[in-house]
């Protein structure tokens, strides 16, 4: 059960060093501007979203304290109740960040050199490695993956007490939320839930249907993301299903079989010729990369092939994921990104129930 309502009385307004004040008249003063805040009372805890803000606070009330989750992280509150999957966000937000120390230190010594070979018309760039790729890159990468794998399950956990309340050991180990690519799969997922669920397994399979790749676009991008042509509305859902595909194939990797051992890979590869007669073509080397191995090499043909030159940077990936001459941590940063939308996509969803 579900209802709407006012703060709770007693509600504390605490100074909130980024996001302004609480406006008892139900909106807030954020550095975006004064924004409406929809307050929602369930059986377990109250929360409020700001319905658009650039910080993405997530406002969670246990009456009567208040708390702010935001860029600042807990910003005020007292006896605060934190939902469970932005703990795992902020949690997953750590690891990224520490990922992207651990990369940064490990890149500033020159752990690598590029060395060039040439010949009449191909130049080609060689990697000499002087400091082997950490192995423990692979244990944070694993720790921001589960702990974003993980949003999405507790997520689904709380729309169910939202239906029912407290939920028995067997209803609970029955939740999680599917990432697949037919209804017919979500429902053999699923097939436990109605035995479980009875009447409320309909909505949460409603829920977790809006976030699935083959669905419905949800309402959310027009109405909260503000997308207002239907291809923009399907192109964020397909992309939000896709990285959701890929943290939960990612974080199953990592949980049951390898650890995701970081490659080398390209930041930026250029190459130049003084003679405007010369085509040049690139070629270049599928990973993982070793020592002495040709990465890359640039074809010229024309008037004066040795006239080219070639040079690059190189940075650490995910094995076989998609870089666009992004480091590990941006490629993880862009999975939570999404990961973040589908959760807020849910939020609207389980606030519709």
């Amino acid at each position: 059960m579900k209802k709407d309502a006012g703060y709770p009385s007693g509600l504390r307004q605490g100074r909130l060093p980024r996001c302004g004040q609480l406006a008892p008249s139900g909106s807030v003063d954020c550095e975006e501007g004064r924004l409406p805040v929809r307050l929602t009372v369930g059986p377990a805890r109250a929360s409020a979203r700001v319905a658009s803000c650039s910080s993405r606070s997530l406002w969670s009330l246990s009456a009567p304290w208040v708390m702010v989750l935001g860029r600042e992280g807990v910003m005020a509150g007292e006896s605060a109740d934190v939902p469970d999957w932005m703990l795992k966000i902020n949690r997953a937000d750590h690891h990224i960040r520490d990922l992207n120390a651990k990369i940064n230190a490990f890149l500033a010594p020159g752990p690598y050199e590029l060395v060039t070979v040439r010949s009449p018309d191909r130049q080609g760039l060689t990697l000499k490695v002087h400091t082997d790729l950490p192995a423990e890159l692979g244990l944070v990468v694993g720790d921001a993956l589960h702990n974003l794998r993980s949003a999405l399950d507790t997520r689904i956990v709380a729309v169910a007490e939202q239906l029912i309340g407290a939920l028995t050991e067997k209803q609970e180990a029955a939740l999680f939320l599917p990432v697949v690519d037919e209804e017919v799969t979500l429902i053999e997922r699923t097939r436990a839930w109605p035995k479980l669920f009875g009447g409320d397994a309909g909505q949460l399979l409603q829920v977790a249907r809006s976030v699935q790749g083959y669905a419905p676009v949800s309402r959310y991008w027009a109405e909260r993301h503000g997308a207002d042509q239907p291809e923009h509305q399907r192109e964020h859902h397909t992309a939000t299903a896709e990285r959701l595909a890929r943290v939960t194939r990612l974080s199953n990797i990592d949980k049951h079989r390898r650890l995701h051992l970081p490659w080398w890979a390209p930041q930026s590869l250029w190459s130049w010729s003084h003679d405007s007669e010369t085509t040049l073509q690139w070629w270049i080397a599928p990973g993982p990369w070793t020592d002495g191995q040709e990465i890359a090499a640039v074809i010229g043909t024309g008037a004066d092939a040795s006239t080219v030159s070639l040079d690059g940077r190189l940075t650490v990936v995910l094995p076989g994921e998609p870089s666009y001459g992004g480091s590990a941590s941006d490629i993880l940063d862009n999975i939570k990104f999404f990961v973040e939308r589908a959760l807020e996509v849910i939020d609207y969803e389980a606030d519709r129930l």
